[in-house]
């Protein structure tokens, strides 16, 4: 084996244990029409109609909400979801309406509603806090129903 075919070798070894520890980090977890990758200790709460899920240190959160209201449009959700957290005024984003607010301790939201008009189902996604894994948390958010 030459030089360059050892060096290829070794690379596509370090390339493909990477890719594979990587996939080990996450789970994917679906919750009604919506799916995610969940970051490893991570702490996943679910009900009928909220997914949360917790960074192990505390320290972030995502919330997933699901609503059916029949004959609302996003913005109508949006400013009313605003209104009930005490939020700044959603503003129009790809997709959705977005805002910020803080929760009663103080943390910092952002917080995004989108959904389907025409099947009044929506969707309400609150991030509350930081953490590094919560990019990649979003980035892996799909509506699947």
């Amino acid at each position: 084996m030459g030089k360059v075919t050892r060096k290829l070798s070794v690379f596509l070894l370090l390339a493909m244990a990477l890719v594979f520890a990587g996939s080990a980090e996450a789970a994917r977890r679906s919750f009604g029409s919506v799916s995610i990758d969940v970051p490893k200790g991570w702490q996943v709460e679910e009900s009928d109609e909220q997914l949360t899920i917790t960074a192990p240190d505390e320290s972030a959160a995502l919330s997933i909400v699901t609503e059916v209201i029949e004959g609302a449009t996003m913005k109508d959700v949006a400013e009313a979801t605003s209104k009930e957290m005490k939020g700044s005024k959603p503003k129009a984003a790809e997709g959705g309406f977005a805002f910020t607010c803080k929760t009663d301790e103080g943390v910092d939201c952002n917080v995004f509603v989108t959904g389907d008009e025409d099947e009044g189902i929506f969707i309400i996604m609150i991030v509350a806090g930081e953490h590094p894994d919560m990019e990649g948390m979003l980035n892996s958010f799909e509506i699947v129903g």
